[in-house]
């Protein structure tokens, strides 16, 4: 069974959401938004758009696998949602949420597991995941 997840990337009046059919656990998703950070801009520059195009350039392997989603509920089967977006107290610093999600009822329920900035989610998310499970 796969662990699907919603990536959600904002910034600047913009939102754009891509789903994830298969590895949205915490370090699965590091791996896919480490993958999605090589192909985009470097900081300081970040656009959503942008970013969320490399999100699904880097990761996108079959068919179905990361599809655009309208919404962030579009998919009810996600078990985790992550946002993407800048950082308003640090400049130049992408920060991740990565949340606990059940959108099952088509509403957006969702438990915080972790936020902080993009390169430390990417070097420690096995780590934080350990922690989330223990």
């Amino acid at each position: 069974m796969s662990t699907r997840a919603i990536y959600t990337f904002k910034g600047f009046g913009e939102t754009h959401h891509v789903y994830k059919h298969h590895d949205g656990y915490l370090s699965g998703a590091a791996v896919a938004l480490d993958n999605a950070r090589q192909l985009a801009w470097g900081l300081p520059r970040y656009e959503p758009d942008e970013f969320a195009a490399a999100f699904v350039s880097g990761n996108k392997q079959s068919p179905g696998g990361v599809r655009l989603a309208k919404s962030q509920t579009a998919f009810c089967d996600v078990a985790f949602a992550y946002v993407i977006e800048p950082d308003k107290a640090i400049a130049n610093l992408i920060r991740v949420t990565a949340y606990n999600a059940d959108f099952w009822d088509g509403t957006p329920k969702r438990k915080k597991i972790w936020s902080g900035g993009l390169i430390t989610f990417i070097n420690t998310a096995s780590q934080i995941e350990d922690d989330y499970y223990a």
